[in-house]
């Protein structure tokens, strides 16, 4: 009989649901029964990304959330022989319900550095994570937090893997048509869910002193956005205010948004923190020159200054400006950042 695996995710799209995806494609259905079971609470969005073939089970989020006895039916129902999930609060009530079941293989993944974590989600990761059967972190400094922060994990049980591409996906996604307007214009892009640590409120104010210099300069930020959030309000606001609404464009979700990526000038992630950003990665493999934040360790060791792009200090709008400006003289850039193997994610999962 095939192994079954149950990959369960959240209903967006952000990096934590792609890459749980990308993951599962690694799996050949021919040898492995795989499902995925959707926490949702709206939309299907992140649906579009599935392989068609593959059964959702879906599942309520205030459900999941609130109690372990639902995903413990779930199992029982099931009978997997391993179970996967990159969302800390659901790792938590997966791994109680995995080991109240018997004998199911957990393995769970960290999204964001331990420390990061509402304070409720790291009393749920301390008192389950040892109990985990395999951890998976996207980076050296996220694994290092969580084995100091949480000493009863044995360290063997923790692992570094670097975020995936899937390089398939992409490519279907750069056949569409440059979505840019024809124009001789300099395109600056941006894309994630509107959020304090995505730090687009540094970026418009970045992009106001990149605009005095660069007449033609356009920033165009894709994700999705909620005007009445006062986060995103504010941010729309200073760009009415500064008389930037034909040069800074609120493009909403695009289900695709490698066709920005290939054919923009300046990739730019001003976050204020992140787990390891999916997208910086994407846009560096599609040879796009980059302007990050220092917000981890690593940007240090994937953006190479001159080479590929450039990086500034978190917050310091300024610097944030004028490597905007400098990285627009780059033009095809070469991928620094090794991703981890479908082998790695394959062995690990089912404990080889």
């Amino acid at each position: 009989m095939k192994s079954k695996i149950l990959f369960f995710l959240m209903n967006g799209v952000g990096g934590c649901e792609r890459i749980t995806i990308t993951i599962s494609n690694f799996f050949n259905t021919e040898d492995y029964d795989i499902k995925y079971v959707l926490v949702q609470n709206g939309d299907d969005a992140i649906c579009h990304f599935m392989k068609p073939n593959i059964p959702i089970i879906r599942m309520p989020r205030k459900r999941i959330y609130f109690s372990t006895f639902h995903i413990y039916k779930l199992l029982k129902k099931e009978r997997p022989q391993i179970v996967f999930c990159a969302s800390p609060a659901i790792n938590a009530r997966l791994i109680i319900a995995a080991k109240l079941c018997g004998d199911i293989r957990v393995v769970v993944r960290n999204s964001n550095m331990f420390s990061f974590e509402r304070k409720d989600v790291q009393v749920l990761v301390k008192l389950t994570y040892p109990f985990a059967d395999k951890i998976i972190l996207q980076q050296n400094e996220m694994k290092a937090d969580l084995l100091k922060r949480v000493s009863t994990i044995k360290p063997e049980k923790a692992i570094t893997l670097h975020n995936p591409i899937d390089i398939e996906h992409i490519k279907k996604g750069i056949t569409a048509p440059n979505p840019f307007p024809e124009e001789d214009n300099i395109n600056y892009l941006w894309v994630a869910r509107f959020a304090y640590e995505k730090a687009q409120d540094i970026l418009v104010r970045a992009f106001s002193l990149v605009h005095k210099k660069q007449s033609n300069a356009h920033l165009w930020l894709i994700g999705r956005y909620n005007p009445e959030n006062e986060f995103a309000s504010s941010v729309v606001i200073y760009v009415k205010n500064n008389g930037l609404e034909d040069f800074v464009h609120f493009v909403g979700h695009d289900d695709n948004p490698y066709k920005w990526m290939k054919h923009c000038d300046c990739f730019v992630l001003p976050s204020r923190f992140e787990g390891l950003p999916n997208v910086l990665i994407e846009a560096m493999y599609l040879g796009r020159p980059v302007v990050a934040s220092r917000c981890l360790k690593i940007i240090d060791e994937m953006v190479v200054e001159g080479q590929n792009g450039y990086t500034c200090e978190v917050g310091d709008e300024e610097s944030l400006a004028g490597k905007m400006i400098e990285s627009t003289n780059l033009k095809k850039c070469t991928m620094i950042y090794q991703p981890a193997s479908k082998e790695d994610f394959i062995d690990n999962i089912i404990g080889k």
